[in-house]
Formats: structure tokens, C-alpha cells, sequence
């Protein structure tokens, strides 16, 4: 009998216990990204909010947050995250 058959059973566990966070670690990683979220930006339809307007300051927040997000992630056009930049500057000039 050689190797880890003859560790004591709390040297294993300890072992193990050691190892088992950096094989679940490994096991999430991913390198591929998303082949395509034209699905997702249908129905998430963010592209509505690029020239939305808040009543409050609190409200134009909320809503910028949110593009921020989906222009981000690529879930809102380019052309759309202009214009709602665009159009918070000028909404936040009005409040």
C-alpha cells in the first residue's frame, strides 16, 4: 500500500478540502463569449429608453444607470447610446 491509501482519513479531508475550491473555480471559467444578443436586446428592448426622460434628478439616474448597462454589454446600438447621452445632458440641464 502505497500513496494516499495510507494518509490518515483527516489528511485526506483536509486535502480535499484544500483542493475542492480551485477545482470548482476552474470548472466556471469560461473564454467564449456570446455569439449573439440580438435575442436578449428584443426582449430586454432597452433601445426605447435612449431618449427617456426623468421627472427628478433621482429618476434620470435610474434611467442612465440602466443604458450604461445595456451599452455596456452591447445590448443597445451604439447609435442609441448617443443619443441617449445626448439627450440625458440635456434633460439634466432642464432639471
Amino acid at each position: 500500500m502505497t500513496g494516499l491509501s495510507r494518509t490518515p482519513i483527516w489528511r485526506r479531508s483536509i486535502l480535499m478540502l484544500a483542493i475542492a475550491p480551485v477545482l470548482m473555480a476552474s470548472a466556471c471559467v469560461s473564454t467564449s463569449t456570446p455569439a449573439d444578443v440580438s435575442g436578449l436586446s428584443r426582449v430586454a428592448n432597452l433601445d426605447g429608453l435612449a431618449t427617456a426622460q426623468g421627472k427628478t434628478i433621482a429618476d434620470q439616474d435610474r434611467i442612465d444607470n440602466t443604458m450604461a448597462r445595456g451599452c455596456a454589454t452591447g445590448l443597445v446600438t451604439r447609435v442609441n447610446c448617443v443619443r441617449h447621452t445626448d439627450a440625458s445632458d440635456a434633460r439634466r440641464s432642464e432639471l
